[in-house]
């Protein structure tokens, strides 16, 4: 189920209940992004063996930090009532940062965004219709203005 900001709710239940069901044996997420390294350098490149685990979290760190999402997907395996079959719900989430005022610029990078629309990636989805999402610190911001007694 492709989720955007109009079906939402619908989606927000049908996952919960695909959760929540007896029956859900693991549950899979996947994230796509608008980058995975900088200057389109290929998996090799970016995952040198000899990297020490704390010197590829630390490269990793600043993608994420660059780079936004795109996607959100999840995907509850539920087993079959004869438990001969797993059946995969699949909610595949766009998303796409709210333009608030000190809000997320986006940045890509020519090589996920060609590999992303290779592999079907609908971009006017993303733009037009992306459930907006904001970070921990806009949220605060957001959240402090709302339970704020209204100006006079």
């Amino acid at each position: 189920m492709d989720v955007t900001k109009d079906n939402l709710e619908d989606a927000l239940a049908a996952l919960t209940r695909a959760l929540a069901h007896p029956r859900c044996e693991y549950v899979a997420i996947d994230e796509e992004m608008t980058g995975i390294s900088f200057k389109n350098a290929g998996f090799r490149e970016s995952n040198a063996l000899a990297d020490s685990p704390a010197a590829r979290y630390g490269r990793m760190r600043e993608v994420a930090r660059t780079f936004g999402l795109v996607q959100l997907g999840v995907a509850a395996f539920i087993r079959s009532d004869d438990g001969t079959r797993l059946r995969a719900h699949v909610f595949n989430c766009f998303v796409f940062p709210l333009d608030e005022a000190g809000g997320r610029d986006v940045a890509l990078s020519a090589g996920a965004i060609r590999f992303l629309r290779d592999h079907g990636m609908d971009w006017a989805t993303w733009l037009d219709r992306g459930v907006p999402y904001v970070d921990a610190a806009a949220a605060a911001r957001l959240e402090a203005a709302a339970a704020a007694p209204p100006a006079r």
